[in-house]
């Protein structure tokens, strides 16, 4: 009779019992369990991105990573602040110092505006282009001006009855890559040919028209 009861206690313990004894009793289904096979990818150093010629103000950037035990989640940060397409942005864990390697987009930045002032000079008319602003000095007076597309240009017409063959200048390291002069019927046309998308804001003076680019 002992003998039954012994082994019917033993089976009431056995049935109890968990299968594994190293994880705690209560809780086990909050636990993540991953595999102990590590992924092994390269430490962040330093990427770069650029901007289409549109752009003009960053509004926010979105970084997603992936936590320890898997799960994916975001961070956005907000920063509507201005940028200049021109230059490329870039994300990095590393301080920069001289020995650092020269990025791809090295010949992009040295394409950007120069701060010297480069003279155009046509006949009767020149244009002086430092950085966003163009300035174009003549006594003939402007019958109308508008930008143009597919490439951007900005077209002023003159007064003028004139003769002369369709001449162009070229300009370095600017937001302005030529200009062009033709002859029209009691008119002349300049176009100003842009890098890029911009809007523009005309002011006229004496003898003079100040064009900013925005």
């Amino acid at each position: 009779m002992l003998k039954t009861v012994l082994i019917l206690s033993l089976l009431t313990l056995l049935s109890h019992a968990r299968e594994n004894p190293f994880f705690p009793a209560s809780g086990d289904k909050d636990l993540y369990i991953t595999s102990n096979k590590v992924d092994r990818v390269d430490n962040l150093k330093r990427l770069s991105t650029t901007f289409p010629d549109s752009a003009r103000i960053l509004k926010e950037v979105t970084i997603k990573y992936q936590n320890l035990d898997g799960s994916i989640e975001s961070k956005t940060l907000m920063v509507d602040q201005a940028v200049d397409w021109h230059l490329p942005l870039f994300v990095s864990q590393t301080f920069l110092d001289s020995k650092a390697p020269k990025e791809k987009h090295t010949e992009t930045v040295n394409k950007i505006v120069s701060t010297k002032i480069q003279r155009l000079n046509f006949n009767f008319i020149d244009f002086d282009v430092r950085d966003n602003i163009i300035y174009v000095k003549t006594t003939d007076k402007l019958i109308r001006h508008f930008i143009m597309t597919k490439p951007h240009r900005i077209v002023m017409d003159y007064k003028r009855d004139a003769s002369f063959r369709t001449k162009t200048k070229s300009v370095k390291n600017a937001k302005v890559e030529k200009v062009t002069l033709g002859n029209h019927n009691g008119y002349y046309r300049s176009v100003i040919y842009l890098d890029g998308q911009y809007k523009y804001r005309l002011k006229k003076s004496q003898n003079a028209v100040t064009i900013t680019l925005l």
